[in-house]
């Protein structure tokens, strides 16, 4: 794209109204022409596999592409020197945590100070039982109503290897 403007430089004088009102019409001309272009006009994620997609204003699409997943596995309860890996989930006396980056466990708090460790749910294992969590899937269109002690049974049976 070329937009046609006129310089003081090029033009070896101070440029009149009318050149400066052209430039600004040409300016004015070429950002329309680009908001004129092809956009993104929706992005759709798959519920199941959690890829996205492209729809765009002309009507093409791009996608699906594949995301990267990390898989999450539970590692019961936290250990001083225990090695972590990114998607470990550990429990201690008061809370659960995601390891976000692998690392030999020092302290909780010192973990979680260094960014090492984000805290998932406080109080998790002193709740009452019969308290609810709604879980929902990405794209709202699905939505798990569970309660806490559910969770916790199927954490446990996780933890002795057992299918939940």
């Amino acid at each position: 794209m070329s937009i046609e403007l006129v310089t003081r430089a090029a033009k070896g004088a101070p440029l009149t109204n009318a050149e400066q009102d052209q430039n600004l019409l040409n300016l004015r001309a070429a950002i329309e022409g680009m908001a004129a272009g092809v956009f993104v006009a929706a992005i759709d994620q798959d519920a199941e596999t959690l890829d996205i997609s492209f729809q765009f204003s002309d009507g093409s699409s791009q996608g699906p592409i594949v995301l990267p997943k990390v898989p999450i596995k539970s590692r019961g309860a936290w250990a001083a020197n225990t090695l972590y890996a990114v998607g470990d989930v550990f429990r201690s006396d008061t809370a659960s945590y995601l390891v976000a980056t692998a690392h030999q466990a020092s302290s909780i708090a010192a973990d979680e100070a260094a960014g090492k460790v984000v805290m998932l749910a406080a109080d998790a294992v002193n709740a009452p039982a019969a308290a609810n969590v709604i879980v929902t899937r990405p794209g709202g269109d699905e939505t798990l109503d569970v309660t806490l002690s559910e969770i916790l049974t199927r954490l446990a049976a996780l933890d002795s290897g057992a299918a939940a």
